[in-house]
């Protein structure tokens, strides 16, 4: 679980994530990364989750991971996952930043994600976020037929980011999609969450359940 810019990792559970993924008795175990936000600017974020977090990971026999991340984290799930797809089986974005508006407008003015040339990206800036864009762009496909890992978006209809997200929410299947009253806060964040998890296919063990 990837943090916010600005955030701790520990309020993945102060805010009731961890314990939203508990009470649903969901077999599997939590990391909470510290990552701050110097490692998305530079982009070094793989090269750390690899080295530090995937690795390790499947070498003590972890056999199927999940990224979730907030904001700047789930910009940072998406780094990852566009860099190795292999490691992940599934992403959860809850309020993610997902680049430059101008490279939202660009797709959306070619008539969305599964229209959009990435050829035709605007000149600029924005040019950075090209390659997520075009790794993202064949979950708009009906039926898709290029392999990615499950991909699932939750966010608050009021947030600052909203535009890119809209975006994104348009090329995906409804029930991936959990769109919830309120900005870039936790409160939407949260039911947003707790809707993905009713949703995801993970394994559930009646023994996992929230500690005393």
């Amino acid at each position: 679980m990837l943090p916010g810019g600005g955030s701790r990792p520990e309020e993945f559970v102060s805010e009731g994530l961890v314990a939203a993924l508990r009470e649903r008795s969901i077999a599997a175990d939590v990391l909470l990364v510290d990552a701050h936000v110097g490692y998305f600017r530079e982009r070094s974020i793989v090269d750390r989750l690899r080295a530090d977090v995937i690795g390790p990971a499947r070498s003590g026999g972890y056999r199927h991971i999940w990224l979730a991340g907030i904001s700047i984290g789930a910009f940072g799930a998406l780094l990852y996952s566009e860099a190795n797809p292999q490691d992940i089986d599934g992403i959860a974005l809850l309020g993610p930043y997902l680049g430059k508006r101008a490279i939202g407008e660009a797709i959306e003015a070619q008539g969305g994600l599964q229209r959009w040339q990435a050829a035709q990206a605007v000149p600029g800036p924005a040019d950075d976020d090209t390659p997520i864009w075009r790794w993202l762009q064949p979950y708009a496909e009906r039926p898709r037929t290029t392999p990615r890992p499950e991909l699932f978006l939750g966010y608050g209809r009021s947030d600052r980011l909203e535009f890119n997200q809209r975006l994104l929410a348009a090329a995906l299947p409804p029930d991936r999609v959990f769109a919830r009253d309120g900005g870039h806060d936790y409160p939407p964040w949260l039911a947003a969450w707790r809707g993905m998890l009713d949703t995801m296919p993970l394994r559930r063990d009646p023994t996992c359940v929230t500690p005393p």
